[in-house]
């Protein structure tokens, strides 16, 4: 029994490189299938096809990762074999065309395929379970036309770019939802905007009807994946330091972001922020341009740190240096069906938030005390709530190690993998699938996307 997954890289378990939400999530979908499998008393065989955005030093080839099977420091593991591909080799390798690809030729009992990450990993998913004629589970992290709508609104004039990359989505979106069996989404707000794309792509038939096969699968951390907690935030009296860690991607919001910062430094000068990431290539490094040009206008560029992208083990390194992380949103749909990782990931490391409360996860934290909120699309009430942090930093580390012990039994990626994890044991095709049902003829949509988009 084979199980392979397509997603993206780089993963957290090679921490010599920088680490993106979408390689982060990868390495949650394999750690919850392989631990699944070991738990049922099968052994994981693992084959993991990751999109990278660049080809590794030396070529691209087929390695072992070793993958925890619990949280216990020298507890079982087990090695699954990952592929790194760049863009052209990755469809290739769904589609089987191209033979000189590192294993296109797949092992004969492949069970079943887990697709995540972004669009074209469940894509390519969908044609390589297409292709070997087995179940497929489509995780869809994130609205992907959610997103498309920020970046077009922070683009405008690149009118004819963002009408091609929505309908290029578009189709990598529906074939994914048309061949797979079982789905996730990010958040149950996602779960339900999912459920609403695949009526319209004629998966509601009268086959699904009694079918449950849409789940919420939040981002969530296994405590193998967090080191111990590093050293003990400053003392009272040194400088007050908040931490932006990752992309300047099109849902946050720079204006804020600036004034609000600037508004705060000339309350408290010994406020500080630490930015670890940055734009992102090839895709977005517009807000990342304007902030910067920002804070230089503004007269605070003496008050940022800016590190550029760095490898997962430098970051770790990093977190102890800050007492609060960051996240700045803007009004947009793609906020209100999202997630934030960087936020689970703040206070796994013992680090309370301030942050905007629009996504489903900002609000449960902040319900809970774990989020220091401030007002949409407001700089002056974001500059209130780094200023009154910055009074308050004494209980900063106790509030920020209660965050840790909730968001490690809230999110911890175990409980939240459940349904797939019972699936990935058991891997079925969803009911209208299932050979000699014509779901699609109950459903002309089926029919008419596949015939109009040609997937």
């Amino acid at each position: 029994m084979t199980i392979v997954i397509t997603g993206c890289g780089p993963m957290p378990c090679e921490p010599q490189f920088p680490v993106m939400a979408p390689g982060a999530r990868t390495w949650q979908i394999v750690q919850t299938c392989a631990r699944a499998l070991a738990r049922s008393g099968t052994t994981p065989r693992i084959i993991v096809a990751a999109l990278e955005q660049q080809l590794r030093t030396g070529g691209n080839h087929a390695f072992d990762v070793v993958v925890p099977l619990d949280d216990t420091p020298s507890g079982p593991v087990c090695n699954v074999r990952y592929l790194p591909l760049t863009f052209d080799d990755f469809l290739a390798f769904g589609t089987g065309k191209a033979t000189e690809v590192p294993m296109s030729d797949l092992p004969d009992d492949v069970t079943a395929v887990v697709a995540t990450a972004s669009s074209q990993p469940c894509a390519t998913g969908a044609a390589l379970a297409q292709r070997l004629g087995v179940p497929l589970w489509v995780d869809f992290f994130g609205d992907p036309f959610t997103e498309i709508q920020t970046k077009a609104a922070s683009a405008p004039d690149q009118r004819s770019e963002n009408q091609t990359r929505l309908h290029h989505v578009w189709k990598l979106h529906l074939a994914a939802m048309l061949q797979g069996d079982f789905f996730s989404a990010l958040s149950e707000r996602q779960r339900f905007a999912l459920i609403g794309q695949l009526g319209a792509a004629g998966r509601l038939n009268r086959h699904t009807a009694p079918h449950d096969f849409v789940a919420a699968l939040p981002f969530g951390l296994f405590a193998s994946d967090i080191p111990a907690r590093h050293g003990a935030t400053r003392l009272p009296g040194t400088e007050f330091t908040a931490m932006w860690s990752g992309s300047f991607n099109t849902w946050m919001d720079v204006d804020a972001l600036v004034g609000g910062l600037a508004q705060a430094v000339a309350t408290n000068p010994r406020i500080r922020l630490l930015v670890v990431g940055g734009g992102i290539p090839n895709y977005h490094d517009d807000a990342f341009t304007r902030f910067c040009a920002g804070v230089k206008s503004a007269g605070v560029a003496h008050a940022v740190e800016m590190t550029g992208w760095q490898p997962l083990s430098e970051l770790r390194n990093l977190y102890p240096r800050c007492q609060v992380g960051m996240n700045v949103d803007r009004a947009s749909y793609e906020a209100l069906l999202g997630s934030r990782t960087r936020i689970v990931q703040f206070l796994a490391e013992g680090k309370p938030v301030i942050s905007t409360v629009v996504t489903e996860l900002s609000q449960e934290l902040a319900g809970a005390g774990f989020v220091l909120p401030f007002e949409l699309g407001n700089a002056t009430s974001l500059a209130e709530a780094l200023v009154a942090a910055a009074a308050r930093q004494t209980d900063l580390r106790e509030l920020g190690m209660q965050g840790r012990e909730f968001v490690m039994k809230r999110f911890g990626a175990w409980q939240l993998g459940e349904k797939l994890g019972a699936w990935i044991c058991a891997p079925h095709f969803s009911p209208d699938k299932i050979k000699g049902v014509a779901g699609g003829d109950d459903n002309p949509l089926t029919t008419f996307w596949r015939d109009r988009a040609g997937v």
